[in-house]
C-alpha cells in the first residue's frame, strides 16, 4: 500500500472515532453535570431550603409557652382550688401555707421570671397517697390561658396506698409573647369525675369558682352564680 492511501485511511478512521465520540455525547453517555444550581437536583434543594425556612417561621408562632410541676401534700383542700400567682413573693406565700416541702417546686418557683410569666396553681383532694393532678393541656382562647387537668389514680392494682386525705395539684408556669397571662380559665375533674370550673385575672386576684354535678360545666350559670342543683361558691384563697 502507497503512503498515501495509509494516510487516507488513516484519516478516515480518526473522523470515524470523532464522530462516534460525539454520537455518545449527545445520547447522554459522555455528558457532565452542569455547575451547581443547574438542573432538577438543583430546583428541589433550593425548594427544600424553602420549605425549611417555612416550617421554622410556623413553629414559632405559638405565643404560649407553658411548663408543668406536679406535688402532693397532706392538707386536702375541700374543693379543688385554682390561683394565679403573680409574683415571687405571692407564690412563695402560696408553697409555704401549704407546707409543700418538694425540692422540685422551689426550684420551680425560683425559675421563674414573673416579668414574663405567671403561676397557675391548681390543687384538688385526694383520698389516698396513689392519686396525682394530670395536666392534660394547656392553651389560649381569646387572650385567656385555658387550662384542663384531671386528678388520676397512679400504679396497678397490686400498689400499696395509705389511706389518707390528701392534696394533690399542679403549677403551670404560663408566658404570653413574653407577658404574664392577664386571665387564665381552669377546668378539674375530681377524683369522683365531677368537673369543676375556675377563672382568675390579675385585676381582681381572685378566683371565681363553680362546680357541676354533671360531666361539663355550664360557665355563664356559674358566673351569674346559679348552677342548677350544683354547689356554687364564690371567693378568693
Amino acid at each position: 500500500m502507497s503512503g498515501l492511501s495509509r494516510r487516507h485511511l488513516l484519516a478516515g478512521t480518526a473522523g470515524l472515532v470523532t464522530l462516534t465520540a460525539g454520537c455518545l455525547g449527545d445520547g447522554g453517555l459522555a455528558t457532565s453535570p452542569g455547575p451547581a444550581g443547574d438542573g432538577e437536583n438543583a430546583t428541589d434543594d433550593d425548594d427544600a431550603d424553602d420549605n425549611d425556612v417555612g416550617d421554622d417561621a410556623t413553629e414559632n408562632d405559638d405565643p404560649l409557652e407553658s411548663t408543668t410541676v406536679t406535688f402532693q401534700h397532706g392538707d386536702r383542700p375541700e374543693d379543688p382550688t385554682v390561683d394565679l400567682l403573680t409574683s415571687e413573693d405571692q407564690a412563695d406565700r402560696w408553697v409555704s401555707d401549704r407546707s409543700i416541702a418538694a425540692d422540685t417546686v422551689s426550684e420551680f418557683v425560683d425559675e421563674t421570671d414573673f416579668e414574663e410569666a405567671g403561676v397557675i396553681a391548681l390543687e384538688a383532694g385526694a383520698n389516698t397517697t396513689c392519686y396525682e393532678m394530670a395536666v392534660e393541656s394547656v392553651g389560649l382562647e381569646d387572650e385567656t390561658v385555658t387550662v384542663r387537668a384531671e386528678v388520676t389514680e397512679t400504679g396497678g392494682e397490686d400498689q400499696l396506698c395509705a389511706q389518707q386525705l390528701t392534696a394533690v395539684g399542679a403549677l403551670v408556669r404560663a408566658s404570653v409573647d413574653a407577658e404574664q397571662p392577664s386571665s387564665i380559665s381552669a377546668t378539674i375533674v375530681d377524683a369522683d369525675g365531677t368537673e369543676h370550673g375556675r377563672g382568675a385575672n390579675v385585676s381582681s386576684g381572685s378566683a371565681s369558682a363553680s362546680v357541676s354535678k354533671s360531666v361539663s360545666t355550664n360557665r355563664s350559670e356559674g358566673e351569674s352564680g346559679s348552677d342548677g342543683d350544683s354547689g356554687t361558691d364564690t371567693g378568693s384563697d
